[in-house]
């Protein structure tokens, strides 16, 4: 349901909505405060997750890893209009001698955990003996379709990461075409990470994953 708001400033029965929906905003002058309609307050004006717990993948633990808890939307919820903003921050190593490449990407787990990409990096090629790296990513879901086995969504994002304290790589997260995703099923939005070289001393540290949403008709 789409954010509404309705301004009383009298207080009048009259002037407001014959049938409120929740979510939608009225002050209230006798209370002297704003508040909901309904029990949606939290819901419509207060979405989203932090997920602050600390995942480190190394380079020995396989070709990928899904990184941070994220957040998962029931079936269904991801109607059209209906948009996910993802921000994740933390920090690498690479080996002393040997340079990795690594992928970053931003997808999809649904109940049986297949996993849909929705936007990444792909796989680029690091510098050698990097100690302590930040790197942040930022990703936008819209969905652009109702809710189906194939529903389309419109991802887009970007990945800064610094090779020393004061010089930073731009890497686009770009797709020329929506996603197909199947939200008639419950989604985990969450991050993948991929290392190349399967060195113990490679690694990628997720430090704070952010899952926000608005929106939907």
């Amino acid at each position: 349901m789409a954010l509404e708001q309705q301004m009383i400033h009298k207080g009048i029965t009259s002037e407001r909505l014959a049938t409120p929906r929740a979510g939608v905003v009225f002050h209230d002058t006798a209370k002297k405060q704003v508040q909901p309609y309904g029990s949606a307050w939290e819901v419509e004006l207060s979405r989203g997750k932090a997920d602050t717990s600390t995942t480190t993948y190394t380079g020995d633990q396989g070709a990928t890893k899904l990184l941070g808890t994220g957040y998962t939307f029931p079936a269904n919820s991801l109607v059209s209009g209906r948009s996910i903003r993802v921000v994740a921050y933390g920090f690498f190593d690479t080996d002393p001698t040997v340079a990795p490449s690594m992928t970053f990407s931003v997808v999809a787990v649904d109940s049986a955990s297949a996993v849909t990409v929705l936007c990444t990096t792909g796989s680029f090629l690091l510098l050698n003996n990097l100690t302590a790296m930040p790197w942040q990513l930022e990703a936008s879901v819209t969905a652009t379709a109702a809710a189906g086995a194939a529903a389309a969504m419109e991802c887009q994002g970007h990945l800064v990461y610094h090779t020393s304290a004061i010089a930073s790589v731009h890497r686009a997260m770009s797709n020329t075409a929506t996603v197909a995703l199947k939200t008639t099923d419950t989604e985990t939005i969450k991050m993948r990470a991929a290392i190349s070289t399967g060195n113990i001393n490679d690694d990628i540290v997720l430090r704070s994953l952010q899952v926000h949403w608005m929106g939907g008709t």
